[in-house]
């Protein structure tokens, strides 16, 4: 009896041309400053790593929950993770279905339906990229987890001491968020001899408080206009007057596998400015043993019998690696402790 992915949209050649050619579902602002570059050693993704800066004592790495303790042990984690994949599982009764078909427009309906998934996990790909950027630029760590192998390592980045800072919650009266941002900006500034950082990123939420806060209002609009918000235009022209980097916002979210379930998370947290470099580091790209050991995206197909099952892989040998330490300053005001923020359901 035929299997699904015995379907010709579904074989490997004609798949791996799909995935090579999917337009992207959306841009993620952090790819521009870790441009990919190609490597045919990814090993070298944790000598960067090495030598950009880990803060040893806060190494937090599993593998078959026993702690990586040692250099070497985390060398081979990294290794693991290298190879970013996902896979698509073909329900029971799809498998029934296209052994079984009672049309022809149901065997093309589960084959649109697949190519849809084949689709996706590429996204998943991505995004599961974007995530270790934001975790490094917005949060200065590396955080990643891996349920396909049972791998987990976290580690902070060695960044400057001033590199993180902290302030009163931008809603507060007795804080001028004006002020705190300028401050941001020239402590930059003397971390990377005067040069200003390219961007400040925040999410809408932080953004509205800033707008709402009555001391830029004030500042804006002086006392007797009775305004209690600012415009953006406004705001926009005061952040350039004051020097301050230019505004983007970062209101996205990922779903990513891990290793008890379903994760997702905030790229940024709300509460938080980032003023960060045009160049931060890279994403290497190495070759992949499951495509010829060509370099990029990769697809296969696999069917077992014990279980029955079948399901199409999509994945990618590539890492991030943030080499430019100075380059980012990471302020947090609400003066609460940071956590990786997971979305709520519902």
């Amino acid at each position: 009896m035929p299997n699904i992915t015995d379907h010709s949209d579904l074989q490997q050649a004609t798949l791996q041309s799909f995935v090579e050619n999917v337009e992207p579902q959306r841009t993620r602002r952090l790819e521009r400053v870790f441009p990919v570059e190609q490597t045919f050693d990814i090993n070298v993704v944790y000598d960067i790593i090495e030598k950009t800066g880990i803060k040893a004592a806060s190494i937090l790495g599993f593998d078959s929950g026993t702690p990586l303790r040692d250099k070497g042990s985390i060398k081979q984690a990294m290794a693991k993770l290298t190879k970013i994949a996902h896979a698509h599982h073909y329900t029971e009764e799809e498998m029934y279905k296209y052994k079984n078909p009672r049309t022809n427009s149901e065997v093309d309906a589960l084959i649109r339906n697949a190519l849809i998934n084949v689709a996706d996990l590429k996204e998943g790909v991505e995004e599961t990229k974007e995530l270790i950027r934001a975790d490094m630029v917005y949060r200065g760590r590396f955080d990643y987890e891996s349920p396909k192998d049972n791998v987990k390592i976290s580690f902070d980045l060695d960044l400057d001491e001033n590199a993180k800072i902290t302030a009163g919650d931008f809603s507060r009266d007795d804080v001028n968020p004006l002020e705190v941002l300028q401050e941001q900006a020239e402590s930059y500034k003397e971390n990377n001899h005067l040069k200003a950082p390219s961007y400040m990123v925040m999410t809408s939420r932080t953004l509205s408080k800033i707008k709402r806060n009555p001391n830029v209002v004030l500042e804006i609009y002086g006392k007797d206009t009775g305004r209690r918000l600012v415009k953006d235009s406004d705001l926009q022209e005061t952040f350039s007057e004051l020097g301050l980097p230019p505004l983007e916002i970062e209101d996205g979210h990922v779903t990513i596998d891990g290793i008890e379930g379903d994760i997702t998370k905030q790229l940024l947290e709300d509460d938080k400015v980032v003023m960060h470099a045009d160049q931060l580091g890279k994403t290497l790209v190495g070759p992949a043993a499951d495509n010829n050991f060509a370099i990029g995206t990769y697809v296969v197909s696999v069917v077992s019998q014990d279980p029955v099952g079948e399901k199409t892989i999509v994945g990618e040998v590539a890492m991030p690696v943030l080499q430019n330490l100075k380059g980012i300053s990471i302020l947090t005001a609400n003066e609460q402790a940071e956590e990786t923020p997971e979305v709520p359901e519902g």
